[in-house]
């Protein structure tokens, strides 16, 4: 059979079922998201419960005077300690690290400004600092090595580099 609609018409027709496919896949998006949130709106009020049940928790714990009082004597050990490693006597035979900082700071010339005295493990003391000149860092090394408290005077070829404003370190073993 001839279809007899006219071409405006089988337009309208397209138009209209497009309209009707649209609304029809809106609607199913609409449903999906909305069963989704259904879903997870019981999950989401039962963790936020839970969550406020443990801050809860956890404010009664801290509010109890134990706990007050471990945490302030948790402060005081570790203000203690810090205090105890600053003014520790690290004994290395009868000598305190203080006595090596004296002895390596009565090395130092006045063009040698020392940033930074560290204890390391296995009674290595490590210098760091900046020099004036190569031959003030030399001379310093020198007098290092000289001092028959320290057995090995390690200096990294990098502290040679420059040769004015020298950063540098060096790692003394105490004896």
């Amino acid at each position: 059979m001839i279809n007899l609609l006219p071409e405006s018409g089988r337009w309208a027709f397209r138009r209209a079922y497009h309209a009707r496919l649209l609304v029809i896949a809106l609607s199913g998006a609409l449903a999906v998201i909305m069963i989704s949130i259904a879903f997870i709106l019981p999950t989401f009020f039962s963790t936020r419960a839970r969550r406020q049940a443990v801050s809860h928790e956890l404010e009664i714990a801290l509010a109890r005077p134990v706990s007050k009082e471990a945490d302030a004597l948790a402060e005081e050990v570790r203000r203690v300690n810090s205090k105890i490693k600053l003014l520790a006597h690290e004994e290395s035979e009868g000598q305190t690290f203080t006595w090596v900082t004296d002895r390596i700071l009565g090395k130092a010339a006045a063009s040698i400004a020392i940033t930074q005295i560290a204890l390391g493990k296995d009674k290595v003391v490590v210098v760091h600092g900046i020099a004036g000149t190569r031959t003030a860092l030399l001379a310093f090394i020198a007098a290092l090595n000289e001092d028959e408290q320290f057995s090995e005077v390690i200096s990294p070829i990098s502290n040679l580099i420059e040769n004015v404003d020298v950063a540098f370190s060096v790692n003394l073993k105490i004896k």
